[in-house]
Formats: C-alpha cells, sequence, structure tokens
C-alpha cells in the first residue's frame, strides 16, 4: 500500500462524490481478459460518510501509458459494484469503450 496513493484517492472522493472517506483495506486484484493481464494491482476500499446512494468506494491508481505519472479512479460500490473485483471489471469495461470509440 502507498500513502501516497490513500491520499490522492481521499482527495479525489471528496473533490467528485462530495463524501468523506474513511480508509478500509487495499485488496490485490488480478484480472485477465482470453488469458492475458488487462489489471494486476491494489484496490483501495474505504467507506464513505455524507455520501446520498454508495457507503462504499474503490479506488484504483492506474499507471498512465508512456509515461511516470498516475492517473486515480474512484468507483462508486452501487448496483453490480459489489467487490474490488467487481470494480476493476467496470473500469476495464469503460477503458476498452472508450478506446473502442477513439478509434
Amino acid at each position: 500500500m502507498r500513502a501516497e496513493h490513500v491520499s490522492a484517492i481521499e482527495k479525489a472522493i471528496r473533490d467528485l462524490h462530495g463524501a468523506e472517506p474513511v480508509f478500509r483495506t487495499v485488496a490485490l486484484v488480478r484480472e485477465t481478459f482470453q488469458g492475458q493481464p488487462v489489471w494486476e494491482g491494489p484496490v483501495y476500499v474505504f467507506d464513505l460518510k455524507g455520501h446520498e446512494t454508495a457507503q462504499t468506494v474503490y479506488g484504483l491508481a492506474c499507471p498512465v501509458d508512456g509515461s511516470d505519472r498516475t492517473e486515480f479512479t474512484t468507483i462508486l460500490g452501487e448496483g453490480p459494484i459489489i467487490s474490488p473485483l467487481a470494480a476493476v471489471r467496470a473500469y476495464v469495461s469503460f477503458k476498452a469503450r472508450g478506446s473502442a470509440a477513439g478509434s
């Protein structure tokens, strides 16, 4: 677990979701598609205080291809997003649709 990632994700949660995050745990997730890895890394899990609909939020630290930068993504624990793995699958699906739309 990287403390700077937790801090950056906490800030993103406050800014994007207007709720107070309470760090719960970090889960290591590995997801593959057709035998190829599409995600491997930590998923930061937070409880939410003050959010209208979600009680959990998942944070991902995503390396930016071709650079040394890291982007931070948050995924609310709502509907089918009930685990770190489900959050990763939603993120991967979203990124795949975005890259397909840009082709």
